[in-house]
């Protein structure tokens, strides 16, 4: 379980610094914005291990981009609900290969001669696939279990330390962030705004993530 530290003010020239985990923090997220459950995309295990393993109904889909090393076993109850995007290069691939040996149902998208790391700009060097993918997955599944339509007003905002950013109203799709990597989602952000309701998590956020 992965904690993150926030710091509230105290009025006496100190500051406490509650702990939250990194699931309490989306929760509380997702009740703010008055969503029920969303599907998320996720790199780092302190992001989505919490939200998938101890709130898994928060979770319809879990799209992975370039995960780093994690225990497969904690995935195995999302298989049917799991895309996994990687490259097939480089000390990264390893790892992914073994989480798809014990999520044989999952579905994956392997980027050929493609190295992963924590600076790659896989979205920017990928989109076309990487878009076709997301898209293609999140509307099979939802033709089996749809989530309900989320009318947000676009625009940015704040909630327990979290900086996000709305994108027309629809199924939510929350873009966690992606490590170091420059443009982070913003390569896709037409594409997949079109068709969902994007929470983009990012500001302060994105280099520190949820952990």
């Amino acid at each position: 379980m992965c904690r993150e530290n926030w710091e509230t003010p105290d009025g006496s020239g100190r500051r406490k610094v509650p702990e939250t985990t990194s699931e309490e923090r989306l929760g509380q997220l997702f009740q703010h914005l008055g969503i029920a459950q969303a599907h998320i995309a996720a790199c780092r295990p302190a992001d989505w291990y919490g939200p998938a393993t101890v709130h898994p109904d928060l979770v319809a889909l879990l799209t992975l981009v370039c995960p780093s090393r994690m225990d497969p076993r904690s995935l195995v109850p999302l298989t049917s609900r799991l895309l996994v995007v990687a490259g097939d290069q480089g000390s990264a691939a390893e790892p992914v290969r073994q989480l798809l040996a014990h999520v044989p149902g999952a579905t994956s998208l392997i980027l050929r001669d493609y190295t992963s790391l924590m600076r790659s700009d896989v979205i920017a060097d990928h989109a076309a696939a990487i878009g076709t993918a997301l898209l293609e997955f999140l509307q099979r599944m939802e033709q089996r279990h749809p989530i309900p339509v989320v009318r947000f007003p676009e625009g940015e905002g704040e909630v327990v330390g979290l900086s996000y950013r709305v994108r027309r109203a629809g199924p939510p799709l929350v873009l966690l962030p992606l490590e170091l990597v420059p443009s982070q989602w913003e390569p896709l952000l037409p594409t997949l705004s079109a068709r969902y309701g994007t929470i983009t998590l990012g500001g302060a956020t994105r280099a520190r993530s949820l952990s």
